[in-house]
């Protein structure tokens, strides 16, 4: 009796192993953009800018003013570019942004400022590659003045800013 016990062993230990790898998580919890994209975007750490950041420099350039159009189009800094489809964009959007999507960046990627104003490319977060395809393409352009916000939107909204329509 006790050798028919040991002959289950390995494959009790087997299932038991194959079980655990089935069920484990990752370290790293992906949320979808709204696009569906699940795989993290590979962030350039040259031009990465945070979300702290990104309201730091909402902070020095408007301060407590109220973020209408009048207000924002004081803004001599920086230019935050969305690169969201128009459903996204239309839907919300961080207050003063310019809408340039994945198809029209070739277009409209050449008609912003080379000098300046700082231009920060984002999208629908870390999963989301639009951020890097504008980014990217400012840069093939000769444009250094070029900054990726991966986080993007949404973790502009999680930290308790508002978005416009």
């Amino acid at each position: 009796m006790r050798l028919k016990n040991i002959s289950w062993l390995p494959l009790v230990a087997l299932l038991l192993f194959t079980v655990g790898c089935a069920t484990t998580t990752p370290t790293t919890a992906v949320t979808p953009s709204a696009q569906g994209h699940t795989q993290l975007v590979e962030q350039d750490p040259k031009i990465r800018i945070t979300t702290q950041e990104v309201m730091a420099l909402f902070n020095e350039v408007y301060g407590d003013a109220p973020l209408i159009q009048e207000t924002l189009d004081k803004n001599n800094k920086f230019i935050l570019v969305d690169t969201r489809p128009i459903t996204r964009f239309t839907g919300d959007t961080v207050p003063g942004s310019i809408h340039i999507p994945s198809p029209l960046m070739d277009r409209d990627i050449p008609k912003l400022p080379r000098e300046g104003k700082e231009i920060i490319f984002y999208c629908g977060g870390l999963a989301c590659p639009f951020t890097k395809e504008g980014s990217d393409k400012a840069q093939a352009l000769g444009y250094t003045n070029v900054r990726a916000w991966y986080e993007g939107e949404p973790e502009w909204s999680k930290q308790g800013n508002y978005t416009i329509i």
